[in-house]
């Protein structure tokens, strides 16, 4: 059979068929309302073109171009592709449709209920220009969110000791490799408040002890529950600590910043003596942490001199005196992880210890 050679005339003949066919679906009544509105990439201010009306992908339409053309000439074939589908008619969400899902749903679910994918949802809240809402939505999504009692003790434990802001909404755990299955607790007990994103693993020098470590760390969902604990952390614009902070401490919540940043100086099981690093603090604040003891627990605490830190601020350990150790440590003891035992019971320690200089003694 004799093949036939098709000429470059006739390609063109049968691309400009081809087009004027797809051209009858186009239903350009439906993007009257939104033909100057201009239609925007993420990262569109790294494009050639930085973006398309609907005016102008109408006229090139009809003009016969096609959209591989369009995509040629530096437009963004995800926003090219989301223009066919709504002129076509292919996406009949409204936006007062739109609005009312938001008000129960975040984009995910919201795609998913419509029938389209969430780049188009996005592009799709931008024509109907709701995106300014998205604070307000993250704020009602997260609301349903709400920490629990405990989650809450575990945030507010932790800003006492290890954990930090991360943001104005967003509180970072923290801790280094030999730590690895604490924060991998934390993160089993915060995990439906968590960014989604896991336990992160970053390189670290410790200048105090000159050393490369490893920290794994994750961060909570934007949340208006979380950001009120950094609000009275941070009210300053640094850490500190206040009687509305301390006040909401229960037993959990204690254990959790003696986990992290107490220990105790076992010289016997008779009298070893217990700490709380409170030295990031300042003195006069350090005060209320004493008073409160006293107060609400009856535990006797005193502080150390003035340390002078890095920054050139000053700040106190606070130490639990010894007539009132085993008081706290009964107090904290429910809550108190297996791998931090060696804190509050002399023969877990003595195991502990041995079990330390067994590792050390192989490098």
């Amino acid at each position: 059979m004799e093949r036939k050679i098709v000429t470059k005339q006739t390609k063109e003949n049968m691309k400009k068929s081809k087009i004027k066919y797809h051209q009858k679906f186009y239903k350009w009544e439906l993007v009257e309302d939104y033909l100057d509105m201009e239609i925007k990439h993420s990262n569109w201010e790294k494009r050639k073109r930085k973006f398309i009306t609907f005016r102008v992908f109408r006229d090139l339409i009809n003009s016969g171009k096609s959209i591989r053309d369009l995509a040629k000439d530096g437009y963004s074939m995800h926003i090219l592709r989301f223009l066919c589908r709504f002129a076509k008619g292919s996406i009949t969400t409204t936006k007062e449709q739109l609005l009312e899902l938001y008000k129960d749903y975040d984009l995910n679910e919201i795609a998913k209920k419509i029938g389209i994918d969430r780049g188009d949802l996005c592009l799709l809240r931008q024509l109907y220009k709701i995106d300014l809402l998205e604070s307000k939505y993250l704020r009602r999504i997260i609301d349903k969110r709400k920490p629990s009692k405990r989650q809450e003790q575990i945030i507010v434990g932790g800003l006492l000791g290890d954990s930090t802001r991360h943001g104005k909404r967003v509180v970072r755990f923290k801790h280094g490799d030999c730590q690895k299955k604490y924060i991998a607790w934390k993160y089993k007990q915060m995990e439906n408040l968590t960014s989604g994103n896991g336990i992160k693993a970053s390189a670290n020098v410790s200048e105090k002890y000159n050393l490369d470590n490893i920290c794994w760390s994750f961060t909570t969902r934007s949340s208006t529950d979380v950001e009120k604990w950094i609000t009275e952390f941070y009210k300053l614009g640094y850490k500190e600590i206040s009687y509305d902070i301390l006040n909401v401490l229960n037993p959990l919540g204690l254990a959790i910043w003696f986990m992290d940043d107490g220990s105790t100086n076992w010289k016997s099981a008779r009298n070893g003596m217990v700490q709380i690093c409170t030295q990031s603090f300042c003195p006069e604040p350090c005060k209320l942490i004493v008073d409160y003891f006293l107060s609400k627990w009856n535990i006797h605490c005193h502080l150390s001199p003035p340390i002078k830190k890095q920054d050139g601020k000053e700040g106190c350990i606070t130490y639990i005196q010894g007539k009132s150790r085993e008081d706290f440590f009964d107090i904290v003891r429910p809550h108190i992880l297996p791998m931090f035992q060696y804190k509050i019971d002399y023969n877990a320690y003595l195991k502990w210890r041995e079990a330390k200089e067994k590792a050390l003694a192989i490098f």
